[in-house]
């Protein structure tokens, strides 16, 4: 079970990376240099990967 700390930086985090995603589809709307449209993307996927890793280790503690 994730404890109330984990959950609001999760949340936090995801409601970030939503923006992100909001961006990317923005960027593509816009045609924008496919270079700045796959770095945004890792970037999301960086994101996402971290908010992956603070879930399995509270997993892991609890």
């Amino acid at each position: 079970m994730i404890d109330n700390e984990i959950e609001k930086q999760t949340l936090r985090r995801l409601k970030r990376i939503k923006g992100q995603m909001g961006g990317i589809e923005r960027m593509i709307a816009d045609r924008r240099y496919c270079i700045d449209v796959v770095m945004q993307i890792a970037a999301a996927e960086a994101a996402l990967h971290r908010v992956a890793e603070i879930v399995l280790r509270n997993h892991i503690e609890t």
